[in-house]
């Protein structure tokens, strides 16, 4: 099953998964640095479909480090499935 998505608008992407069927897993990824005070939040939508290069996506930002001190971040994942 195809996804049919409008590049212009993250809302028509959810909206266009959504029509067709397919079943939306929900991410939260909290970026924390265990010295300074460094906190980011980033939240976003995918397919099931597409859980294989979350993956690595997630593997990547395990090994982020912090901008203001240089220290490795601690990764929270929240997935509402």
């Amino acid at each position: 099953m195809g996804t049919n998505t409008d590049y212009n608008s993250e809302q028509s992407k959810i909206l266009s998964l959504i029509k067709q069927g397919e079943d939306i897993i929900s991410a939260r990824i909290t970026l924390e640095c265990p010295y300074c005070s460094y906190k980011r939040i980033f939240k976003n939508q995918f397919s099931p479909s597409k859980i294989e290069l979350i993956t690595v996506t997630f593997k990547i930002i395990d090994w982020l480090t912090c901008e203001r001190c240089d220290h490795q971040l601690n990764f929270t994942l929240d997935l509402f499935i």
